[in-house]
């Protein structure tokens, strides 16, 4: 008979949806944007992004895709946290 795991063992703490230690950024692909090229050259993941950004995965994937363009505001936080200028991004 197999041996009992200790109920009182402490357990590993889960962090639910923070999954940013199994993503790595992959190339970016020719036709990405020039978001999507710097994050990418900064070896960011959309998750670090948007946390450097203080907006959603979800925006920062909208404006990769050319779905979406970013505020104003936006642009600056990107221009900083991936340290190119506004005018790099917006090629």
């Amino acid at each position: 008979m197999p041996a009992r795991k200790d109920p009182n063992a402490p357990r590993p703490v889960m962090h639910w949806g923070d999954t940013s230690h199994l993503k790595v950024p992959r190339p970016a692909r020719e036709d990405s944007t020039a978001i999507a090229r710097k994050r990418i050259e900064s070896n960011l993941t959309q998750t670090q992004l948007a946390e450097k950004v203080g907006v959603s995965v979800t925006s920062v994937s909208s404006w990769e895709q050319g779905k979406r363009q970013p505020g104003r505001a936006s642009l600056i936080k990107l221009s900083e946290a991936l340290h190119c200028t506004v005018d790099e991004l917006l090629r």
